[in-house]
């Protein structure tokens, strides 16, 4: 069995690459694209987060937020060494990306709100999801390779989106954040297009696909509606924040089918 040796300052962890025995040439291109996606998100994610913790200080931020984003840039790192691995395992061929992670939120508002909403809309919202969508992805496969390597980077995504909500909270007690309510419904429209949407797997390779951790639309949409009801809501509400347009938003998302939505 091939191993992958991920380091983590002094220490290595040896990761099982997956085991392709009985998987069509379709299935491989399926699982090749999810692993290849995932890779590009983390590079991303790595450059965001390195810049989020010199912007979180800048803010005055709170130490725990700036301390987990600066912790979040070298596991980031890890796990776009690990979503490389999984995706060449699979037979896709790497090219290193040339996007920058683009700030969010532009520039239609002020510097710190402009950092606030970012690390909502990265951290408590697609964060939180991208936890919830690994949870059960772990939770479902089968191929021991695909299990670790999900076990790997979901017990450090779960920190990630502590960041956003330990900073909301922060600016909350000093009176901002009240934009964020009508912002909401446009972070979700981001999340629901960067996270849940990949092209369905044909029928005949379903349950293939689902022992190597990758769900279908309609888990993910469960998914979705389970952290934004379970967490994401509880979480902004605890914060003081307006979450009416957010169920608008998932009512009217919900009755046209999602897609129209994102």
């Amino acid at each position: 069995m091939a191993v992958l040796v991920l380091v983590n300052g002094p220490d290595a962890e040896r990761l099982p690459l997956p085991e392709l025995t009985g998987l069509a040439p379709a299935a491989l291109r399926v699982l090749a694209g999810v692993w290849l996606f995932r890779a590009r998100a983390e590079s991303e994610a790595e450059q965001r987060f390195a810049r989020l913790a010199w912007e979180l200080t800048e803010v005055g931020g709170p130490p725990e937020a700036i301390k987990l984003a600066q912790r979040a840039v070298g596991e980031e790192q890890r796990h776009g060494v690990l979503c490389r691995a999984m995706a060449e395992c699979y037979g896709a061929a790497w090219v290193e990306p040339r996007a920058v992670a683009v700030p969010l939120g532009g520039s239609r508002l002020e510097h710190r709100d402009r950092v606030l909403y970012e690390v909502v809309a990265f951290c408590c919202i697609t964060e939180t999801l991208n936890s919830a969508l690994m949870r059960v992805a772990h939770a479902t496969a089968q191929e021991p390779g695909v299990r670790a390597a999900l076990r790997t980077i979901l017990k450090d995504e779960v920190h990630h989106a502590r960041i956003g909500w330990a900073h909301l909270a922060h600016e909350r007690r000093q009176g901002r954040g009240d934009f964020l309510a009508r912002e909401i419904p446009r972070m979700l429209g981001g999340a629901i297009r960067e996270e849940l949407f990949s092209p369905e797997p044909a029928g005949e390779h379903a349950q293939a696909l689902a022992a190597h951790g990758e769900l279908s639309e309609a888990v993910r949409l469960e998914i979705f509606e389970a952290a934004a009801r379970d967490v994401i809501a509880p979480g902004l509400s605890a914060c003081g924040i307006d979450t009416e347009p957010m169920w608008r938003f998932i009512e009217a998302a919900r009755k046209s089918g999602f897609r129209a939505a994102s």
